[in-house]
């Protein structure tokens, strides 16, 4: 038996027999767009990008919001917000490249883990040794979550440059251990 996709959508069979005529058999295929693979592999990108986006700063989610779950365009954006539509688009590739990137998963793993800590360890008094501080976690998320350069984040974060330096480093260091199947 062979099956091919003709002109009009439909799957052919043809089968054949040893001695018989080939004889062709359509089969109407269901061209839902729930059934096309690809659709639905953007789909559920789209519905990962959403859900990342809940960890970006108001005015990022915002933005991705209206381009993947309100359909709207860079250029309606562009018009909205009275800039460059290329610059909406660099934007917003930024954006999406940030939220699919593995560290940015790998922060928010650790930040939860970090907050969940802290709630259960409210009433003790040390936490020395911990890879996640509240200035570190801090550096984290400027740096990682919110895409600011080292010099942003310590004039956000009131910092100087060398202990953002610092504590980037070590977050990066954790974020590669994590990367290699390790977990410090």
């Amino acid at each position: 038996m062979h099956s091919s996709i003709d002109g009009t959508g439909n799957q052919v069979s043809v089968t054949s027999k040893p001695g018989d005529e080939a004889r062709a058999v359509c089969v109407e295929v269901n061209t839902q767009p729930s059934l096309d693979l690809r659709r639905k592999h953007r789909r559920e990108l789209t519905e990962l990008i959403l859900g990342r986006a809940v960890w970006l700063e108001p005015h990022d989610r915002v933005l991705i919001e209206s381009v993947y779950r309100h359909g709207q365009t860079a250029t309606q954006i562009a018009m909205l917000v009275d800039e460059d539509a290329r610059k909406i688009r660099r934007r917003i590739r930024g954006l999406v490249k940030r939220v699919l990137s593995d560290d940015f998963v790998r922060t928010v793993r650790r930040l939860t883990r970090s907050f969940a800590n802290e709630q259960r360890e409210a009433g003790k008094a040390s936490r020395r040794g911990s890879a996640w501080n509240e200035v570190r976690r801090k550096v984290a998320e400027e740096c990682v979550i919110n895409g600011r350069s080292l010099r942003e984040a310590a004039r956000a974060l009131n910092l100087s440059l060398h202990t953002v330096r610092m504590h980037h480093a070590a977050v990066q260091a954790v974020l590669e251990a994590d990367g290699n199947g390790r977990c410090p």
